[in-house]
């Protein structure tokens, strides 16, 4: 913003990735983007011109799956519904209590009005789109809810759908198929 006579200001805004997607991959070749909150488009570090946390952040993030076709642009913004209403959740799990609990491994936006969550932990947590505001506030609280009581049962989350809303399905995950927790991964710094 230029002001007369002899001033310049600049306002900066820094972007932090929160999903990564992937457009292109074979053996031996993936070409992955990232996306901050807003649904920006970015590039991930390149291994050597960042930290290595950095970079191993970045691989960390969840992975968007089901995008329609569309065309990454690097600067621009996504502007499909699906996308911006995961991009969503991702900002509103990272606020719950959620978030200290588990970690989000891939989000299928494939189904319209549905996100599919996989997690670390093995479990897979169907949410529904809805259009007020706290859409995924109450959702994560009946999440919570649920992992908190199925742990102090002794078992694990193996499918619950939240798109239903009343009397949830809910699928127990077996003992014997449960993963084994890594330690958490440190949250991406840019």
């Amino acid at each position: 913003h230029r002001e007369l006579p002899d001033t310049i200001r600049l306002h900066v805004r820094e972007r932090f990735p929160v999903a990564k997607v992937k457009a292109f991959s074979q053996p031996g070749f993936e070409l992955a983007y990232l996306l901050d909150e807003s649904g920006h488009v970015m590039l991930p570090f390149a291994r050597g011109q960042a930290p290595a946390e950095a970079v191993e952040a970045e691989a960390s993030l969840p992975l968007l799956i089901g995008l329609p076709q569309a065309p990454f642009v690097v600067g621009r913004a996504m502007t499909d519904p699906q996308v911006l209403s995961a991009l969503r959740f991702l900002a509103s799990f990272e606020g719950s209590t959620m978030a200290g609990l588990t970690d989000i491994v891939s989000v299928d936006i494939g189904r319209p009005q549905e996100i599919d969550v996989q997690t670390v932990l093995g479990s897979r947590v169907t949410f529904g789109v809805r259009d007020s505001d706290n859409e995924f506030s109450t959702q994560l609280l009946h999440w919570s809810a649920v992992h908190q009581d199925s742990a102090s049962r002794g078992r694990m989350i193996g499918t619950l759908d939240l798109s239903v809303t009343n009397h949830a399905p809910l699928r127990w995950l077996d003992a014997a198929a449960a993963p084994v927790e890594n330690p958490r991964p440190v949250k991406p710094k840019r």
